[in-house]
């Protein structure tokens, strides 16, 4: 059996530990420079795609009323009825839900009484999102609330202002009509209708940071 084997040369050698830590060292300093960068970068990334969702959404909103003449009762509706694909997510880059609100003064949508959803308001909480009293501000308007889930298959899955017809409010395809080239579309609401919860305020929210028509 043959036996191999090599002399290390002398110049063969490992790190030293004060090459070792000087080595950990410089990377720690790389470290520290590119964090921030870093993480700034994934703010302005979650930042951007809550401004982008929000021109995204009011364009398709704009659309929605062009066709019916009223706006939806809440955001899933555009997904309901091809304004927004199936797979669009209303929540920022936080996974807090666009606060989204709609007007509403009891009229079912007949030719003379039209007024029911022709008025909305739109926002993106952010990362910290406020409280419902932040729509109403008296100061500088710093923060907005979380909206509801719109595509939640139970409870409320938008606001409401206006009409005071309670704390929580089920709209079906009888108490409200959406028009197509001057007939009622219908069925145009989920089987179960639409639940909205009251802001406790007949005026629309005054926030400038909220989107309207």
């Amino acid at each position: 059996m043959k036996l191999f084997w090599r002399r290390h040369k002398k110049d063969e050698r490992g790190f030293t530990l004060i090459e070792l830590l000087a080595v950990v060292a410089i990377l720690g300093i790389l470290a520290t420079i590119a964090l921030p960068r870093v993480m700034s970068a994934i703010t302005n990334s979650k930042a951007g795609k809550g401004s982008a969702d929000i021109k995204t959404i009011e364009s398709a909103l704009e659309q929605f009323f062009l066709k019916y003449s009223k706006y939806p009762l809440n955001l899933q509706e555009l997904v309901n009825h091809g304004f927004l694909k199936a797979d669009f997510v209303f929540a920022n880059g936080y996974n807090n839900y666009y606060f989204y609100a709609v007007n509403w003064d009891g009229a079912v949508g007949t030719a003379g009484a039209n007024t029911t959803a022709t008025g909305y308001v739109l926002g993106d909480p952010g990362q910290t999102p406020g409280v419902l009293t932040d729509l109403y501000p008296t100061g500088a308007s710093t923060a907005l609330p979380q909206g509801l889930n719109p595509t939640a298959t139970t409870g409320s899955t938008a606001y409401y202002w206006g009409l005071d017809a309670g704390a929580s409010l089920n709209v079906t395809d009888s108490t409200i009509n959406y028009y197509d080239n001057g007939k009622i579309v219908t069925p145009f609401l989920p089987a179960g209708g639409v639940t909205l919860t009251y802001l406790s305020n007949t005026a629309a929210p005054t926030n400038t940071l909220l989107k309207r028509p």
